[in-house]
């Protein structure tokens, strides 16, 4: 670990003196102004730092920085338009970033929870309920109008679950060679091919509606028959994931560019800090903040 470098009087004179000479030429609200000086100080003492460990005299380092640090003719107008990218592009920029990074991380997450966690809940909960009334109800050949109702009223206070399709089969009947005795709603499509029957429903936006769980019921009184029952559910269609995938992405380059136009507008930036924004992100710009943080200790004389 480095250790501080201790600056008198004088020195620190002679170091607000040259900020000052810049500064004070700066037309800005004041606190622009204020966090402008602030960071050009602490850059120039991170400097100042620097040469003194590569081997400079504390005199000598504060003379190199200060040349380095350029005469105002020459430095303003850099700081002027460094001034104006950071007031009025890095900050919106910034929120930009950050909204379109946690819409990204939502759809993703959304996408997941629902597909992995919401909807076979509900499908669980739906067929559990169905099972229970068929153990109830006295099925024969075809379904009673009444079970059928149910099963309406069921599906259409279900979340996540949008259709049912339901048949009384012989018993080593495919399910898929038949088509339903009973369909709700009527969007409920069945078409055939070669002797077997397609399942499908008209998808929506970000979601897709296909069958998502079978249930074979016993029928109460005979064994050579059973009620089966096809639910369609609400998936949250792949272009969701994604859509997430892409605003990730987005945010991703846009919060990159935010940090390397921060570092620029703190004279702290070189190659290897942007690369390391691009790759990294967020633990890069960290990791750069980190890093100057612990260059600008110094102990005041």
């Amino acid at each position: 670990m480095t250790s501080s470098v201790l600056l008198d009087r004088d020195m620190k004179r002679r170091v607000h003196i040259a900020v000052d000479r810049i500064c004070n030429k700066i037309s800005e609200p004041q606190n622009v102004v204020s966090d402008l000086r602030e960071e050009l100080t602490a850059n120039i003492l991170a400097s100042i730092q620097e040469l003194v460990h590569n081997g400079h005299s504390i005199e000598t380092a504060v003379e190199l920085a200060i040349q380095h640090f350029g005469e105002p003719s020459t430095v303003l107008p850099e700081i002027r338009g460094l001034v104006r990218i950071q007031r009025v592009f890095a900050k919106w920029l910034l929120a930009v970033t950050l909204i379109i990074g946690g819409l990204g991380a939502f759809c993703i997450t959304f996408n997941s929870i629902v597909n992995s966690r919401i909807e076979p809940y509900y499908n669980r909960q739906i067929t559990t309920a169905i099972e229970k009334m068929a153990n109830q109800e006295n099925i024969q050949s075809s379904i009673p109008l009444t079970f059928e109702n149910n099963v309406k009223s069921l599906v259409d206070k279900t979340p996540y679950v949008t259709g049912v399709g339901m048949s009384v089969l012989k018993a080593n009947t495919p399910p898929n060679k038949t088509p339903f005795q009973f369909v709700y709603p009527n969007s409920l499509k069945q078409i055939e091919t070669n002797g077997i029957f397609l399942r499908m429903m008209n998808n929506r936006l970000f979601t897709n509606l296909a069958p998502t769980l079978a249930l074979y019921c016993p029928i109460k009184g005979t064994t050579d028959r059973i009620l089966y029952v096809e639910i369609v559910g609400t998936h949250s269609s792949y272009e969701f994931g994604i859509l997430g995938v892409c605003l990730l992405s987005v945010y991703w380059a846009l919060f990159s560019a935010w940090g390397i136009i921060n570092a620029i507008y703190n004279r702290r930036f070189n190659i290897w800090w942007g690369i390391s924004m691009i790759m990294f992100n967020l633990l890069g710009y960290f990791a750069y903040e980190l890093f100057n943080r612990k260059s600008r200790r110094f102990v005041s004389g």
